[in-house]
């Protein structure tokens, strides 16, 4: 879901169910339950009307006029309670008992009458076959029904004052964040940019990355070399917030995200190249590339444009390909693509997770130099990288991770003629 945007144009809409619990399906059935005793007035209806027309002497015209009346009020309550209060307040009497909401995904709202009556009648698919789609949201993971899913909707806990007030609490929340450091992705004061502090990451209860500690100067290039298996992308992956910290503390211009969501890094001026590339391959090379951009508001301005040139200029063949799927060109080519779309997020930190893998060793030495010149454009790069030859060559200060631990840090010259390096990464002289 795109994040809104707040009123100076950057977005810092928070996804309501990052801050709201789901809603499963026992307190489903009893909300539907409860929205079905509200038709008991209308059972009671035909009830005295049957009794009525017993009791007539024109027993087919009373009860013919009870139906009638039974049934009206039926669609009457119905109408009220699944459509206008639904749609006017995102809860029926039902779901209010049950203590909860339906949102609309895309406005993160309660949804309106209009998505109340579609997602009323696609309610006839969660009762066939079996009543599968009431019980579908046992294993899905936003516990929607299939009626959810078509008119795109979610049921959340708490009546809609209170998730209006809890999704605008969060909201704000991020807006104060954003604002402490609104300046950061403009500042250009040289010091360390980002710096890791006793990072401490587990994969279930085993420890991936234990107790390390960095820093990466503004400007410069690092690099994290080590063996298959040593932590390296699990670091970036990290720094990046797509895992989660067990200990330790990532400072991002003296400003903590340690816990920050990914898309409040990107703002802030991270972006990341990932292992293996990861580039959209139904998506043509400028398709890929406005997603890098994704979180910019200046996409139809002469910024976005220069920073498009600048990818073009750095990769001409992106260029060349630009009309073409992704999917369709070589690795190299591919890298070049995710390296652009990092870029196009116009980070102050670029982490570039092993650009060389899988290329020819020509490609190799021409990626390595669009690095080189990527930083002396500005910006600064934490590269992770095998070919730890390269790395060496043009890295400022590089470190040795080895079994989710730094081993040995110095300047890239420094370790490039370490004895131990060199017999473990090198083979020889860089």
């Amino acid at each position: 879901m795109r994040p809104e945007s707040s009123a100076a144009g950057t977005p810092t809409s928070v996804p309501v169910t990052d801050v709201l619990p789901y809603i499963g399906w026992l307190p489903r059935l009893g909300a539907r339950v409860a929205d079905t005793l509200v038709l008991v007035p209308t059972y009671l209806v035909f009830l005295f009307g049957s009794q009525l027309a017993e009791r007539s002497g024109a027993a087919v015209v009373v009860g013919i006029v009870s139906a009638i009346i039974g049934a009206v009020a039926s669609i009457g309550l119905l109408v009220w309670n699944e459509v206008f209060r639904f749609g006017r307040t995102g809860s029926s009497i039902g779901r209010e008992l049950a203590g909860y909401s339906v949102l609309d995904l895309s406005t993160q709202e309660p949804i309106g009458a209009g998505r109340a009556v579609a997602r009323y009648f696609a309610h006839v698919l969660d009762a066939v076959p079996l009543l599968l789609g009431f019980l579908w949201p046992l294993w899905d993971d936003k516990r929607q029904t299939f009626a959810d899913k078509i008119v795109s909707t979610v049921a959340v806990a708490g009546a809609p004052g209170e998730v209006r007030e809890t999704v605008a609490a969060a909201q704000a929340a991020a807006e104060s964040r954003i604002a402490a450091v609104a300046d950061v992705s403009s500042a250009s004061t040289a010091g360390t940019l980002l710096e890791v502090r006793g990072l401490c990451v587990n994969y279930g209860h085993i420890e991936a990355i234990r107790d390390i500690s960095f820093g990466v100067e503004e400007g410069t290039i690092a690099t994290l070399i080590g063996a298959n298996g040593a932590g390296k992308t699990t670091t970036l992956k990290t720094i990046s917030g797509l895992r989660k910290v067990r200990a330790g503390q990532i400072l991002l211009d003296g400003k903590d995200i340690t816990y920050l969501p990914p898309y409040e890094r990107v703002l802030l001026g991270l972006s990341q190249s990932p292992e293996g590339r990861g580039c959209f391959p139904g998506m043509t090379v400028l398709e890929n590339l406005d997603m890098g951009a994704f979180v910019r508001r200046d996409r139809k301005t002469a910024a976005y444009r220069s920073d498009l040139d600048r990818v073009f200029d750095l990769f001409p063949r992106l260029k060349e390909r630009e009309r073409q799927a992704a999917g369709s060109m070589s690795g190299g080519e591919q890298q070049m693509l995710a390296i652009g779309r990092a870029l196009m997020a116009k980070p102050r930190l670029v982490l570039l997770d092993e650009p060389s893998m899988g290329l020819a060793p020509k490609l190799i030495q021409q990626i390595f130099s669009i690095i080189t010149e990527i930083n002396n454009q500005g910006t600064t790069v934490l590269l992770v990288e095998q070919n730890a030859a390269q790395a060496l060559k043009r890295a400022h200060t590089a470190h040795v991770l080895e079994t989710g631990e730094i081993v040995r840090s110095g300047t890239g010259a420094e370790l490039a003629v370490d004895d131990s390096v060199k017999a473990a990464y090198l083979g020889g002289d860089v």
